[in-house]
């Protein structure tokens, strides 16, 4: 035989009993697995103690609890108490027979507050063990790690989803769930109460859909609730930001016959029907984003009404779409010049992080012609105004758009350089910091002399290579840092293995060393990495570089290996493409700030399709195309988008729901 069991929230007498409706609720979803136990809706219990008003009692007497039982056709109650006094906590749990009310069974657990999980499983093992029932309590139960404190929230957002705070429930929830993702009731109570919103908004969508096409087809004028009606209907599309319904019952209402000068509250009132018809229509078209229609709507409204109560808000409206109309005509006429000054800035900045030797250590002489052709093109035949005007506007900061001969220096390019020395004369001989123009030409004067002796001894060395007897390539291995600068790691690679494989000398124990480092740092450059690396662990056990002290050699290792893992994030930074990504950044913000958000959009999802971004950067670029979307009114767009993001990144989905909530339909 079933038997029907409802349970009462335990009482207390202290600061926790918040508590009491969370033990109640976890106790009822473990309880109503056991076989042969049905239990009371919780809901059903709420609504009875409201309508006895003992909604707020603390406490419930034997009598009242078997009275309760009777009116919900329970055959048993289930009621209790707990304390909790300092750390420690106590749950004490009667069953009662509704019918004669003898107590069933009493069971009571205590321990550390912070094991309450442990403790609820034991009371709901206790219980049903009574019952003479073989079961074992839920996975929930069991929880880890789950505190007192995440076990009030819970249950305070029970309270709230009980009085009809939904919302506030909801947001508890989502917030207890994010402290504690394994509170599995928490998370389950969460995912019911968001199923059951979206039951709700349906529901009452489809009611609103009943209303409206009920008072379309019985439209008449001379009821005399037809504007209570219509006024429902208006507020009720208000609050669920439904704009575009409203518009459309609007016009259906006028080609119903309802005409603008129809007293909608009656003979008495002076507002009309098209008073405000004008009024939503302005402030729906304008929530929809439709600027030319607010003020098509707006216009006709004051021209109509002029001493209407509702006349500012319309007015506000009409300013506000004036405003959004000029931003956006006018970023139109500028777009293209506000793109060019984005773009050069931003290629300034770009070039400027390579002016140091590191940052261009393992950049690719592929990459580094691209580079000079960007250079070439978008910076120096940018336009000499413009170059002299940029320079006359940002003073000192106007120096960075010649950064690239740090870059130039280092791929030796004493073409690009004294392409660099002619523009900077020519630009700023033309303003106050003439000066400077020279200054510059003088540092590249320096820079290709510099190259010019590089390359010499490059091809000295390259000549008399093959030949090179051992004091020949202890005198090259000693000049490695200048030989290096060549960027000829073919050639160094060769240099290192002849020398390594050279008779070993003690003599020539700290050349052998620096041998190993050059071929180490040369596989590297050459994007040899797999024999780097195993060069590197040869080099750990070379036995004549291990004698006499070990110490040294250890140290020398640990130096060569951090070098060599430097080598791999500097390779993985240069071969990134960051010129696209700057650039995608630079016309997107370009877009928003002229407000052309159709641009910006289109622009953004070209960014997400085409580069490989990382997923801070990709959660950023999904969220302001949602904003953009939402900017031109394509809500589904936008929503869509949000569907999109909360899919790829779920922890994103609080807010971007806090978003698309308020979004019209």
């Amino acid at each position: 035989k079933k038997c029907n069991v409802f349970v009462i929230a335990p009482a207390t007498a202290n600061t926790f009993n918040q508590i009491s409706k969370g033990i109640a609720d976890m106790l009822i979803t473990d309880l109503s697995k056991v076989p042969n136990v049905n239990i009371v809706e919780r809901e059903k219990l709420e609504t009875l103690l409201n309508e006895i008003e003992l909604g707020n009692s603390k406490y419930f007497d034997q009598k009242t609890a078997q009275k309760l039982g009777s009116g919900l056709g329970a055959e048993a109650i289930l009621t209790g108490a707990f304390l909790v006094l300092d750390k420690q906590l106590r749950i004490d749990a009667r069953l009662v027979d509704v019918a004669s009310g003898n107590i069933l069974s009493a069971e009571s657990v205590s321990g550390s507050k912070d094991d309450f999980f442990t403790l609820h499983g034991q009371l709901v093992q206790l219980l049903v063990k009574e019952l003479k029932i073989d079961y074992s309590a839920s996975a929930g139960a069991n929880s880890k790690n789950i505190k007192l404190d995440d076990v009030v929230q819970y249950s305070t957002a029970i309270d709230y989803y009980d009085k009809g705070l939904s919302a506030d429930a909801t947001a508890l929830l989502a917030s207890t769930v994010k402290n504690s993702p394994g509170f599995t009731f928490a998370k389950n109570r969460l995912e019911s109460i968001k199923q059951w919103l979206v039951e709700v908004e349906a529901e009452r969508e489809r009611l609103v859909k009943e209303e409206t096409e009920r008072l379309l087809a019985n439209l008449d004028p001379s009821n005399a609730k037809i504007g209570q009606e219509i006024n429902q209907i208006w507020t009720t599309m208000m609050t669920s930001y439904s704009y575009s319904k409203i518009i459309e019952v609007n016009q259906q209402l006028q080609a119903k016959g309802m005409t603008d000068d129809f007293r909608i509250w009656g003979e008495g009132s002076p507002i009309t029907f098209g008073e405000m018809r004008y009024y939503y229509d302005v402030h729906s078209f304008y929530m929809l984003k439709d600027y030319n229609n607010t003020l098509t709507a707006g216009e006709t409204f004051i021209k109509k009404y002029p001493t209407s109560i509702y006349f500012a808000g319309v007015k506000t409206n009409m300013d506000q779409a004036i405003t959004e109309l000029e931003a956006q005509e006018k970023g139109e006429n500028e777009i293209d010049a506000l793109l060019q000054i984005a773009e050069f800035e931003t290629y300034i900045d770009k070039f400027g992080d390579f002016s140091s030797r590191w940052a261009v250590a393992y950049v690719r002489k592929e990459t580094y012609d691209q580079y000079k052709s960007i250079f070439t093109k978008r910076i120096l035949n940018f336009g000499d105004a413009l170059l002299i005007a940029y320079v006359k506007a940002d003073g000192s900061e106007a120096d960075e758009m010649f950064d690239f001969r740090e870059m130039a220096l280092h791929f030796l390019d004493i073409e690009i350089l004294k392409t660099i020395s002619e523009k900077a004369i020519e630009i700023y001989s033309d303003t106050e910091k003439e000066d400077k123009g020279y200054q510059i030409e003088e540092d590249i004067d320096r820079d290709i002399e510099r190259i010019e002796k590089t390359n010499t001894l490059l091809a000295e060395t390259k000549t008399i290579l093959k030949t090179a007897d051992e004091e020949a390539l202890i005198k090259m291995v000693r000049n490695e840092r200048n030989l290096s600068k060549g960027l000829d790691w073919k050639f160094m690679l060769d240099l290192s293995i002849k020398f390594i494989d050279l008779p070993f000398k003690e003599d020539n124990a700290r050349y052998l060393r620096t041998a190993w480092e050059i071929k180490v740092v040369s596989l590297a450059h050459l994007r040899k990495l797999d024999e780097a690396k195993k060069a590197l662990t040869k080099y750990k056990t070379l036995k004549e570089l291990n004698d006499p002290d070990p110490k040294i050699h250890t140290k020398s290792y640990r130096e060569l290996r951090s070098t060599l893992s430097d080598a791999k994030k500097s390779i993985v930074k240069a071969d990134q493409d960051v010129l696209a990504l700057a650039i995608y950044k630079a016309r997107v913000e370009t877009y928003r700030n002229a407000h052309q958000y159709a641009d910006e959009a289109y622009t953004r999802r070209d960014m997400l399709d085409k580069l490989e971004l990382e997923e801070q950067e990709a959660v950023m670029q999904l969220y302001m195309l949602l904003v953009a979307y939402s900017n031109m009114g394509y809500f589904d767009k936008a929503r869509a988008v949000a569907k999109e993001l909360k899919l790829k990144y779920p922890y994103k989905a609080e807010s971007v729901d806090a978003m698309v909530n308020y979004m019209p339909q």
